[in-house]
């Protein structure tokens, strides 16, 4: 492949235009990621291991956003941001996992209406 010095005006504008529709397409999938994951928090609020999964699935699509718009401007903090990003969402997920084992360790259910009827919080 050759430099970028020794590409055309044109070859450029091509390979622009290229990068552009592919950055477009990606950031529509991360939106509907994050739909997807809006979605499944909000029907699910019963049980607390789908409302775990919907929380990363959203934290995964502005992942992908941050990725995709730091390719497309060529910076390199977007992606120290979203190593950042994935990081949260690891702990986030401890977190949640180690609170819901302790809370219904008596029980073998994990929904979010025994935890409230266990505590007695409304």
């Amino acid at each position: 492949m050759p430099g970028i010095y020794q590409l055309s005006v044109d070859q450029l504008a091509a390979e622009a235009n290229e990068i552009k529709s592919l950055a477009l397409y990606e950031m529509n999938l991360s939106v509907i990621l994050f739909l997807i994951g809006i979605l499944g928090f909000v029907l699910n609020r019963k049980n607390i291991i789908l409302m775990l999964i919907s929380i990363e699935v959203m934290l995964l699509a502005v992942t992908l956003l941050v990725l995709v718009s730091c390719y497309s401007f060529d910076d390199i903090l977007g992606q120290t941001y979203s190593i950042y990003i994935i990081a949260i969402a690891g702990a986030d997920d401890f977190q949640f996992t180690a609170n819901t084992f302790s809370v219904l360790s008596g029980s073998n259910q994990a929904f979010a209406d025994s935890a409230k009827a266990r505590f007695g919080t409304a």
